[in-house]
């Protein structure tokens, strides 16, 4: 897993942003390595926390444990919110082991899967028992979640974002529509004090674009996770130049996601980060 500020100084930002230094008043973001999905815990300066997805349900419940063992180090013994950017396995597969362990107050999310094969509707049906037993909120566009000055702006839900599409959005630029769960991903932009970090789970290329085009509607950012696992359709060349993010984050696996399809011509897309913190070189994306 990544503390950032700790195991990741190269994206040492989070915590100094808005502090000048890592002390009480910071914000920490942790990035769970679960290897192919997506797991990060945002934990604000009074040790609350937000669970964004929460990786795999299978390999012996491997994801969970790194969940909870980052809530541990991080001294979190409840979520305030567990948000569910979509509703595929490799998202929310672990979150019901995670809520059997640790309390969740409020689940958040677009309500339920359109896609029903067995891929997605058995992780849904483990989800959905989880969600059952807390507060559940639906969320779309333009909603806010707030926590200890911590504000998390809903960008992006259910296939609609915060602005229709512009004209001055070449057509050339669009790509086929998924008309799956991806497109209709959770995105979330957080802001404490100065700092900006965004999360826009495996939105797809379509969907970033309005964020970008004609208008940048995200502002500035200091950290992006990159959509997609780092996938060639998550990353939006046009959405990255608007937003000139100081540092990227992709959660990858060994043989998925952060290849050179998606990085081709980008210097910040140069290397990968293993789960050690070192840099080692892209693996191939399948």
């Amino acid at each position: 897993m990544f503390l950032l500020g700790q195991l990741m100084s190269a994206l040492a930002i989070a915590a100094v942003l808005a502090t000048g230094a890592r002390a009480a008043a910071t914000l920490d973001v942790y990035f769970i390595d679960v290897e192919g999905g997506e797991a990060t815990l945002i934990v604000t300066p009074a040790r609350r926390a937000v669970l964004i997805d929460g990786g795999w349900a299978s390999h012996e419940h491997r994801d969970a444990r790194r969940v909870l063992e980052a809530a541990k180090d991080a001294g979190v013994e409840r979520v305030a919110y567990a948000v569910a950017t979509h509703l595929h396995g490799d998202h929310i597969g672990a979150i019901l082991k995670i809520a059997r362990r640790i309390p969740i107050e409020t689940f958040v999310d677009y309500k339920m899967p359109v896609e029903r094969t067995a891929s997605v509707v058995v992780p849904y049906a483990a989800y959905a028992a989880g969600r059952a037993r807390a507060a559940h909120r639906v969320v779309k566009p333009g909603d806010r979640l707030t926590l200890d000055g911590v504000e998390i702006d809903v960008v992006t839900a259910g296939g609609e974002t915060i602005a229709p599409p512009g004209a001055a959005c070449a057509a050339s630029e669009t790509q086929r529509i998924d008309p799956g769960e991806n497109r209709r991903s959770v995105g979330l932009r957080v802001r404490f004090g100065a700092f900006r970090f965004v999360d826009l789970g495996d939105l797809g290329w379509n969907e970033q674009l309005t964020l970008a085009c004609p208008a940048n509607l995200l502002g500035g950012v200091d950290l992006f996770l990159l959509p997609h696992h780092g996938n060639g359709d998550g990353i939006v060349p046009a959405l990255l130049d608007a937003i000139g993010a100081r540092a990227l984050v992709s959660n990858n696996g060994a043989t998925k996601g952060a290849g050179a399809d998606g990085c081709r011509g980008r210097r910040t897309c140069g290397s990968s980060i293993d789960r050690r913190g070192a840099a080692s070189p892209m693996p191939p994306t399948r």
